[in-house]
């Protein structure tokens, strides 16, 4: 499944960084997908699910 072969390359490469440099390397990340993606309105949905367990887990405590 490509789902999981992207995750493994995401884990494998925060398991080549210090854990200081996880934010920055996943912003990056992030943005340079958005830019392979090349479409505002579909980041923006991506970037709500990727908040929705976190505004879940927010409610439940």
């Amino acid at each position: 499944m490509e789902l999981q072969r992207s995750f493994r390359a995401v884990t494998e490469a925060l398991d080549q960084i210090p854990e200081a440099e996880t934010e920055g390397f996943l912003a990056r990340l992030v943005l340079i997908l958005a830019n392979e993606l090349a479409d505002a309105d579909r980041v923006e949905i991506a970037v709500q699910r990727a908040l929705a367990p976190v505004k879940t887990k927010e409610k439940e405590q």
